[in-house]
């Protein structure tokens, strides 16, 4: 039976996020994609961290999308 909330690699959550494994790991490392467990040197991820992730990451681009738009009106 599947989990729910399935444990990546961080080369399975970048393929997920759409980014490159050594950017993921950065975000791994940062703190910014929350660390589920190491094995050995690799890390671990929850599907949900990474969904988060674009989730805030999504509105980030927005915000800044939207002041640039402001930005440009003026």
């Amino acid at each position: 039976m599947p989990s729910a909330d399935p444990v990546l690699t961080t080369e399975q959550a970048a393929q997920l996020a759409g980014v490159s494994r050594p950017y993921m790991a950065k975000l791994i490392d940062a703190g910014v994609v929350e660390l589920h467990q190491k094995v050995g040197n690799q890390r671990r991820v929850l599907r949900s961290a990474v969904e988060h992730w674009q989730a805030v990451e999504r509105k980030r681009q927005a915000r800044a999308l939207k002041r640039l738009a402001g930005d440009l009106d003026e």
